[in-house]
């Protein structure tokens, strides 16, 4: 087995070379969340894009010879092609498109040369790089070789302040060619090409051509160097043959260190064998050294300042004392960077906030974090430690009132803070022991329902120790630290529990800072929002949307009022859809997919009301290890301002934006959702098969199918909204066949389609195995009313024969026929609704009529079950129509029982249907559980009921 070193050693190994560092860089670096140049995906866009307009007729052949090619060689197949068949030229155009469209929005064209840094979007990681180069100019001399042709590491290294000396290796492998040179230390050596002023090489014939100066040239930039090798795969390439020639060169004296992102040592050396092979020698020297588990694009900020999104450890002036959390300290957050104006804008997108926005001026500081940020002088002495809950709904900016007010707390030099850097990490009775007494302490948590068990262990032990010098600070979604139980722990036993603070709604002040931030930046803050001039009107629409949104789908009033004021509809549309086409272009590293990919799988489910998807079912959809879902996709959408992560689960900003996304998804990018739910349901079976998710959010997802007509954007025409709907209850069966639940959700979809003759045939196909599904005792007098229902929707019969086939179904869902099954206070209520509808179709403006006084019957018995708002609804309307028919009202129970017994039983007398007449015997049916579960109901509800017969 190979030596694969974890980062810390690369870390180590870095700043204790004594030699100038250099650095070799590949394609990933200059594409992630943040922006830069397209992925694959977008590239063969492009590359049929030129084909089109240059040879259209070519197209199918083109398409025909890419379809042939596996994934993994689709980018070679594509640039072959266009070279053999349109020539250099045209592959240099594709190129130069590509890399323009990492331009902004609105940036000048044309521009000379690679014109202003301002005017590109830069990717996190190429940023760190160029700000390592410049600031570190003594030990990270360069140069830096990269295999890209945009100019984005160049542009990095001037905006940083420095200045970059561009060359190119031309095709013989000399560094001769200067696309440009300005003054400077900063060496940037393109390989492959540059995107203008030169050609650039795509396919295996150019890349693996013989270069006989290239070793030379290595040698001249490498000399004595210390390489560092990221975001580069290795390939049998040229390059990476004269590099593994160079290391056999004792006059070369380079030393190399190979950055992998898999940190799996048997994955890395099956992947890499050959190249592992040809350096052996050098591995075996100690001049070939790998490290697992390196992301490219934070590694280089954690050689330098700290990064813009994380909290690096190595760069805390005190040590953490705890694994998986970081001291902040005033030298921390003295050194990070401000916040850039598009960055700015992105937090009132809905962007997951950081410790740079702690301490921004351009964020506005809310009054409750004004006040948290005194507590610990409030809290005063006390003989144990004090915990702070902060509780919200998803969206009402508990997350920036937590750092807000944690930042203030550490440079005020009342506490030193320990801060939870992910939702994995964990807090242990002996971690907390090892805090010194010497100091106050206070852990800072957010997402903190997750570990609130560890802090539970942590308070109990610390109370049973007598030290009170260490505090925390939690937050927590109101409904995830319900869910887990939190409140049920004895925390006044153990600490100084301080009233919890419940974010629900702004005030006017509040508004006024908002809405003065939003201010500074023009329309990009203000949105919408502009066209009202007078300030204290503006802050006056901020507080009445947040009081007017709808949360009932568990989002925040805060955000839900952001996005009223900034965004109207057509506003929202737009940029939802010019976010999309940037999330297609960013590749998850280590798979296939691209952020597009996980926020349409997180947007189809909120935007239909379930609680986002399950991080272990959107990991294996996306192929991503689970164990990296957050750094390689939640917190690069958190950056985007377009998902964030509660409770297991990811879920976008707001409702809002996951309609926006599923709508622009369907109607300018083409997804097939019908595709995109049965891709969900299979994976989601799939991994519940493994390891059991939660039921509350997995029956959800199997049951989607009857609600998604209804709760689908209106934007998609209801046709397809329907075809949707039916696709996905199908996809359930499919999946789930031991489920009764599957055939009743598919019955359900079809009837609310206007097809209840499919619903009609689906539950009599299913009848006769009904017993052997594994939730029968549960589902099947739902089954039987749904089936009911679907009868009498779809009863066109002339005769009459069928005309009682809905009240004798539903009938019999309720009867002793399914005894032992129990009945429910859910299936009274729905069932009693249903047979109103029923026995109203069959009823007479008779006294006596058996149909009218059953009508009545379920009236007067649903109201005995608890009936909800509609239920209600329903049996204030049958016992109108009643009292229009001169029907009597029931005495007691009993007497119900027995009106609903004689209309069930005339229901089914009137049923000419052989399947339908065998299903039991009209004069044998009969109520005694229902009677049973209803007199029992009352009785505990304080009423007494008379049990016999009328």
């Amino acid at each position: 087995m190979i030596d694969v070193h974890p980062k810390v050693a690369l870390i180590t190994a870095i700043k204790a070379t004594t030699r100038p560092v250099a650095f070799l860089v590949g394609s990933a670096l200059s594409t992630d969340s943040s922006g830069g140049v397209p992925g694959v995906a977008a590239m063969l866009e492009i590359v049929l894009e030129e084909i089109a307009a240059t040879v259209p007729d070519e197209v199918a052949r083109y398409e025909a010879d890419l379809k042939g090619a596996t994934p993994a060689d689709q980018y070679q197949t594509a640039m072959r092609w266009l070279q053999g068949n349109l020539g250099q030229d045209a592959v240099n155009r594709v190129i130069e498109r590509a890399v323009l469209k990492a331009r902004k929005s609105g940036a000048p064209s044309p521009f000379d040369k690679d014109g202003d840094a301002g005017d590109w979007t830069l990717p996190r990681g190429t940023n760190e790089l160029a700000k390592l180069v410049v600031n570190g100019r003594a030990k990270f001399t360069g140069p830096i070789l990269t295999t890209n042709f945009d100019p984005l590491l160049s542009l990095a290294i001037r905006s940083n302040g420095g200045q970059a000396n561009i060359r190119v290796l031309d095709s013989d492998g000399s560094t001769g060619k200067r696309v440009e040179t300005q003054d400077g230390s900063n060496l940037v050596v393109h390989m492959h090409g540059y995107w203008r002023g030169a050609d650039t090489l795509h396919t295996v014939t150019q890349l693996t051509s013989p270069r006989p100066k290239l070793k030379a040239s290595l040698q001249n930039l490498l000399r004595d160097h210390t390489l560092v090798v990221a975001a580069y795969a290795g390939w049998d390439d040229v390059f990476t043959e004269a590099l593994a020639t160079l290391l056999d060169d004792e006059e070369a004296k380079i030393n190399i260190l190979w950055c992998f992102y898999d940190k799996d040592p048997s994955s890395i050396e099956a992947r890499y064998a050959r190249l592992i092979s040809r350096v052996q020698s050098a591995i075996g020297q100690g001049r070939f050294v790998m490290y697992g588990g390196i992301d490219c694009h934070s590694i280089f900020s954690e050689l330098s300042v700290p990064s813009a999104t994380a909290t690096p450890v190595a760069n805390m002036t005190t040590r953490s004392p705890i694994p998986g959390w970081s001291v902040i300290d005033t030298h921390y957050l003295e050194t990070l960077e401000p916040l850039r104006q598009d960055e700015v804008i992105r937090f009132f997108d809905g962007a997951v906030p950081t410790w740079r926005h702690s301490v921004s001026q351009d964020i506005p500081r809310r009054e409750i974090a004004k006040t948290l940020a005194k507590w610990p002088a409030q809290a005063g002495s006390v003989s144990d430690g004090c915990i702070q809950l902060i509780k919200a709904a998803g969206g009402e900016g508990k997350t920036t009132v937590l750092l807000q007010a944690a930042a203030d707390i550490v440079r005020s030099g009342a506490r030193t803070v320990l801060w939870r850097m992910s939702p994995e990490a964990q807090l242990k009775p002996a971690d907390v022991a090892k805090l010194g007494t010497d100091k106050q302490w206070l852990i800072v948590a957010d997402d903190a329902e997750s570990i609130a068990q560890d802090v539970a262990a942590c308070a109990r032990s610390l109370h049973a120790a007598g030290q009170a010098n260490v505090d925390f600070l939690l937050a927590a979604r109101d409904t995830d630290w319900r869910n887990a139980r939190a409140y049920e722990y004895p925390w006044g036993q153990w600490l100084n529990v301080m009233p919890d603070i419940i974010l629900r709604h702004i005030g006017i002040e509040d508004a006024r800072s908002i809405v003065d931030a939003w201010a500074r930046f023009g329309t990009k803050g203000l949105g919408q929002l502009i066209k009202i001039h007078n300030p204290e009107e503006r802050a006056a629409a901020l507080l009445r949307a947040t009081k007017e949104v709808d949360t009932r789908r568990g989002d925040g009033s805060l955000f839900g009022g952001l996005l009223a004021v900034r965004f109207d509809d057509a506003s929202l549309l737009t940029h939802v859809r010019e976010l999309l086409v940037h999330l297609r272009d960013v590749p998850i590293e280590g798979c296939d997919a691209t952020l597009f990919d996980a926020a349409l799988y997180i947007a189809v489910c909120h935007s239909v009301g379930i609680p986002g998807i399950h991080e272990t079912v959107l990991a294996d959809l996306l192929s991503v290890p689970r164990d990296r879902l957050h750094t390689r996709v939640v917190r690069p959408l958190g950056e985007e301002s377009v998902a964030v992560r509660t409770a297991g689960c990811v879920v976008t900003r707001h409702a809002r934006v996951a309609m926006a996304i599923v709508t622009e998804a369907h109607s300018t990018f083409d997804i097939d959702l019908a595709e995109t739910w049965s891709s969900l349901l299979h994976q989601t079976v799939k991994v519940d098969r493994e390891l059991r998710l939660p039921m509350y959010w997995f029956s959800k997802i199997v049951h989607v199918g009857p609600r998604l007509r209804e709760q689908l954007p209106k934007a998609i025409p209801e046709d397809e909204r329907v075809a949707i709907g039916l696709a996905t209850a199908r996809t359930a069966l499919e999946c789930k066949p031991e489920w009764l639940a599957c055939v009743v959700g598919l019955g359900n979809a079809y009837r609310m389609a206007g097809l209840p003759a499919d619903a009609i045939t689906t539950f009599r196909t299913h009848l006769k195995d009904a017993q052997r599904k594994a939730d029968y005792k549960n589902v099947i007098r739902g089954y039987s009313y749904e089936w009911g229902v679907s009868e009498g929707a779809g009863t066109t019969d002339q005769d009459g024969s069928n005309r009682g086939a809905d009240a004798w179904i539903q009938g019999i869902a309720l009867s002793d026929h399914f005894r032992p099954v129990a009945i429910t206070a859910e299936n009274a209520r729905m069932i009693f609704a249903g047979l109103g509808v029923a026995f109203g179709k069959l009823a007479k403006p008779q006294p006596d009529c058996p149909f009218a006084l059953a009508k009545r019957a379920v009236a007067y018995l649903g109201r005995l079950d608890g009936s909800d708002v509609k239920g209600k609804r329903y049996f204030d309307k049958y016992d109108q129509e009643a009292d229009r028919l001169g029907t009597p009202k029931p005495a007691s129970i009993a007497q119900a029982i027995g009106w609903l017994t004689a209309g069930t039983a005339s229901a089914g007398q009137l049923v000419g249907d052989a399947l339908l007449k065998s299903l039991a015997s009209p004069s044998r049916i009969s109520f005694t559980m229902l009677e049973r579960h209803l007199s029992s109901d009352q009785q505990h509800k304080g009423h007494s009921p008379s049990l016999s017969r009328a």
